[in-house]
């Protein structure tokens, strides 16, 4: 039996019994996000977000939309690999998640949006992380995309998320 549920998950015989998870941000009332407190699909958004201004007394630095750019990536990456289901394997997400991105591993960080992709994605395609391929690689670029025409609220929803993902990890690390 073993054998042939082996050959029929190679063969593809059984992925049309797994539900493919959508990404709350193709769904259509992600184009008034604002109705997201109402949905159930999207993460919970961190309450009491200070303001960048109230942190630091210096401009932004040019750079965040590249550092966005490349969490936006990341996130839609691992979100996507497994299936939405982050909780199954906390441990891999979060490899993943630090595999993909050079702003949290504190590496040299690329001088543009496109840069940002491009190094994710030639990451991604020589590390064999995850999901990575050709095909996946555009279909997390229209991720992207889409993340980014959504505006600055969708951009605190993945931020949100990762920041939930992050300290269940840590929570997890310090039982």
């Amino acid at each position: 039996e073993r054998r042939e549920f082996e050959k029929s998950v190679a063969n593809g015989e059984i992925s049309h019994l797994l539900k493919v998870w959508e990404p709350w941000w193709k769904d259509k009332s992600c184009l008034i996000i604002e109705i997201a407190s109402e949905n159930n699909q999207f993460p919970v958004l961190l309450s009491n977000i200070p303001s960048f201004h109230t942190l630091s007394k210096k401009e932004p630095s040019p750079f965040l939309l590249v550092h966005q750019t490349e969490m936006l990536y990341a996130y839609s990456y691992v979100m996507r690999s497994v299936n939405g289901e982050y909780l199954s394997d906390i441990d891999f997400v979060i490899d993943l998640l630090f595999s993909l991105s050079n702003v949290l591993n504190s590496r040299e960080v690329p001088n543009s949006p496109e840069a940002a992709i491009d190094a994710i994605i030639q990451r991604s395609l020589k590390d064999g992380l995850g999901s990575g391929s050709r095909e996946f690689s555009v279909l997390i670029t229209s991720d992207v995309v889409c993340l980014l025409k959504l505006g600055p609220k969708a951009g605190q929803y993945v931020l949100s998320d990762l920041h939930k993902i992050i300290s269940l990890n840590l929570n997890q690390e310090n039982e």
